[in-house]
């Protein structure tokens, strides 16, 4: 075929790839709308949030609860000391006088006790301190809506029959009771006497107080000497402490009868110094030699040992020495007063 044959067929094939080319390809208007429809995507930048602290609440601005169940101490009950109280059950008995004070008991049925200090006004409270046993605390009388005690006595019952005791007479303990420094149930306890334990009566007569006889007597306590006063038996049931005396007192009552505080001095003709001793008794340990004339005073005693009677004197000299001198023997005795004249010494 000759080359200018080839010319149609060569045109046709070109217009074919155009047609072709067109079809495959977007028209301006298509390109258009493409990019209209272009999405800008735009950062989103977060604002943190600014948190405002919640303000403190103060408390002092709380206004207190009203209607305090304090009843206020204008008005107290006419307890004696010693007088028998009966608490309602449910009372709470305290360490102290006050409400907030450390709480010792609940009481979970009535109870009886006796009154031994008050009234006293606490946190607005009208309390007393009461006993039972060895059981000791403190109880108000009541709040705004109850009285807290049952019942309670306003006057004292008698004192009961004493026990027949003389001065210097031995008795025994029968109880582990409190020794006193006064004769009250108030007293300060000095030391407890167990049962058993000796005791030397000091009085004649008892005390009547509290409802109480009360015995003021010398007893030894883990080889202390102590003076002080001793309730003869419980009120209540007239339980009986003191024993009466299953020997005879072998001690006469003392050549002087000196007191606690008075001067003396020590007088003796048969030239054998006197032994100051640790106890009342011929074998305590010797702790001085006393020589004739010495001047003492008395600052215990007297204390029979079973056959003699014994004075607790302090040396009055720049030495400090104290204990026990044995009286000596009748009529005269080794201790004579200052204002006294001694047989054969003159004054």
């Amino acid at each position: 075929m000759r080359p200018k044959h080839y010319i149609p067929i060569i045109l046709m094939i070109g217009l074919f790839v155009l047609a072709l080319f067109n079809a495959q390809s977007p028209s301006n208007a298509q390109l258009d709308r493409a990019q209209v429809t272009l999405v800008t995507v735009t950062p989103v930048v977060n604002v943190l949030a600014t948190i405002t602290p919640s303000p403190t609440f103060d408390f002092s601005l709380l206004t207190p609860v009203a209607g305090s169940l304090a009843p206020g101490c204008a008005t107290v009950l006419p307890i004696p000391i010693g007088g028998e109280i009966i608490v309602r059950s449910g009372i709470s008995i305290r360490s102290a006088p006050d409400p907030s004070a450390p709480l010792l008991r609940t009481l979970e049925e009535d109870f009886i006790f006796y009154a031994i200090e008050g009234p006293v006004c606490g946190g607005n409270y009208v309390w007393w301190r009461v006993q039972a046993g060895t059981f000791v605390g403190w109880v108000a009388e009541r709040n705004i809506n109850i009285d807290f005690f049952v019942n309670y006595q306003t006057t004292l019952n008698p004192c009961n029959t004493p026990l027949t005791l003389e001065r210097f007479e031995v008795i025994t303990v029968g109880y582990n009771v409190r020794l006193r420094d006064v004769p009250s149930i108030a007293g300060r306890v000095i030391t407890v006497v167990q049962a058993g334990t000796r005791a030397l009566v000091l009085t004649d007569e008892p005390t009547c107080a509290d409802g109480y006889n009360w015995r003021k007597i010398q007893v030894e306590v883990l080889g202390v000497i102590y003076e002080g006063w001793i309730a003869e038996a419980q009120r209540e049931n007239r339980v009986t402490y003191l024993a009466q005396a299953t020997s005879v007192f072998n001690c006469l009552p003392p050549i002087t009868p000196f007191a606690i505080g008075d001067k003396a001095r020590l007088r003796y003709a048969d030239n054998a110094p006197k032994n100051l001793r640790a106890t009342p008794s011929q074998t305590g340990e010797v702790l001085f030699v006393l020589l004739d004339g010495v001047p003492v005073e008395i600052i215990g005693g007297p204390v029979c040992d079973g056959n003699y009677i014994w004075w607790q004197v302090r040396v009055m000299s720049s030495i400090p020495a104290s204990g026990w001198l044995y009286e000596g023997p009748r009529p005269n005795g080794w201790l004579q007063r200052f204002d006294e004249p001694v047989p054969g010494y003159g004054r």
